[in-house]
């Protein structure tokens, strides 16, 4: 049986698993940027994320085990004299353990972010996909996403 629920405290070591396993991935990508077993987040912050009501933490349990979570937040911009003011969901990190892909715990921790989104009066979801993530860039289409920019770099 598979649920999604709100993360909590007791989450904490299989949210590290995960996102260990979404940098590990970014590594085989982008070996000269990313660092191999890295995480992007300590114990502490993580704690301090999950108390920040700005923040939605996400996690899908199998049999009551978790084995995917998403990593959201709340960003309220500014209307400006070229933008209008806007609140958006961005989502910082989504992750499925590479045992249960494509079993569809992604599209259940998407689903939830954009109801809950809904729900807290966001205009839309928006996340980044690295170039050479072609799985994550036809599951996020497969979603409904669409390209927004574009961003380019150069070696020096």
């Amino acid at each position: 049986m598979t649920s999604i629920r709100l993360a909590e405290n007791k989450d904490i070591p299989s949210l590290v698993e995960l996102l260990v396993q979404v940098c590990n991935h970014h590594y085989e990508l982008y070996p000269d940027i990313f660092k191999k077993d890295g995480n992007k987040y300590t114990n502490d912050k993580i704690e301090q994320i999950l108390l920040d009501f700005s923040y939605i933490v996400l996690v899908a349990e199998v049999d009551g085990v978790v084995r995917g979570m998403a990593i959201s937040k709340i960003i309220d911009r500014p209307e400006l004299s070229q933008a209008k003011a806007t609140r958006t969901v961005f989502v910082e990190d989504l992750s499925v353990d590479e045992n249960y892909r494509h079993m569809g715990l992604g599209s259940a921790l998407m689903g939830k972010i954009e109801e809950l989104a809904k729900k807290q009066g966001a205009k839309q979801v928006e996340l980044n996909c690295w170039y050479a993530n072609t799985s994550a860039y036809e599951f996020y289409q497969c979603l409904g996403y669409q390209l927004l920019s574009v961003k380019f770099s150069k070696k020096m």
